[in-house]
């Protein structure tokens, strides 16, 4: 689960300096990462939540990794410096969703992976390494991008989320069968 949450949410952390070099205000920025997406993200974790219960978490896993993964693909032409204002409001509007029920997923599996009597430590342990994962991740992708440029980071990001849900798909598929 950690390579997971990782893979989906490697390209959020260099997306406020390729918005910048795009032209971006840090008005602009505020308003759109700070308070207007996370409508879609609330929304989004919500949603996904019933939609576990019902088709299970290897198919909605599956579902928000590959949007994910087409999300920052849809990001690329950002790495250009072309962020008209609606579509790129648009695209990072499901990147973030998918972003956001990714999590949401992730720690509905921690969840389900505690042991009674240690569910506190058990969970916060496995939320630890997913968010370490996802942070240092984060960090090294940001370097990449001031060495190598955007365009490279956000296909290995692309990359990431496309391995991450493989890997979380084939890991809940597991965790489904045993408990059947």
């Amino acid at each position: 689960m950690p390579l997971f949450l990782a893979g989906t949410t490697a390209a959020y952390g260099f997306l406020s300096p390729a918005l910048t070099d795009a032209g971006w205000g840090l008005d602009r920025l505020g308003w759109v990462l700070g308070m207007f997406l996370a409508v879609p993200a609330a929304a989004a974790s919500l949603i996904v939540g019933p939609c576990v219960r019902r088709f299970g978490v290897s198919r909605c896993l599956l579902t928000v990794g590959l949007v994910d993964a087409f999300a920052v693909i849809a990001l690329l032409p950002l790495a250009s410096g072309w962020a008209p204002f609606l579509l790129t409001v648009v695209v990072l509007s499901v990147f973030v969703a998918a972003m956001a029920a990714a999590s949401t997923i992730v720690y509905t599996v921690n969840m389900s992976l505690a042991r009674p009597g240690t569910e506190a430590t058990d969970f916060t342990v496995l939320a630890a390494v997913a968010m370490t994962a996802s942070y240092v991740l984060g960090a090294a992708l940001m370097y990449a991008a001031g060495t190598v440029g955007y365009a490279p980071v956000f296909l290995v990001s692309a990359a990431l989320a496309f391995l991450g849900t493989a890997a979380g798909v084939a890991h809940t598929r597991r965790i489904e069968a045993s408990t059947a």
